[in-house]
């Protein structure tokens, strides 16, 4: 889904593909609640569902970087943004 993802939040208001990739994934997450005996399926689309919401949440997140911060400030918060993304995936990984 990631070579769409791009153009969608470029197209699209990044504001309105952000939340709705985050109520996609909520609603997801919320299927977990139903799993059971035969009903594993629900498991493997959720896990799908909250994956492919993330394809879209990432590149509108990192687009709508430029329209919150002064431009003198952009190469500070790309760092910053870089850097907690990598110390969440290090800590993640850790636990």
């Amino acid at each position: 889904m990631a070579p769409l993802a791009g153009p969608v939040a470029d197209r699209f208001d990044r504001k309105k593909v952000m939340v709705a990739a985050s109520l996609v994934q909520a609603v997801a997450a919320v299927g977990f609640l139903s799993i059971g005996p035969g009903r594993l399926w629900i498991a493997y689309v959720s896990v799908i569902a909250i994956a492919t919401a993330a394809a879209f949440f990432g590149p509108a997140a990192s687009a709508a970087l430029p329209n919150l911060v002064e431009p003198e400030d952009l190469a500070t918060a790309n760092s910053m943004m870089s850097g907690t993304w990598g110390a969440m995936l290090a800590v993640g990984s850790g636990l």
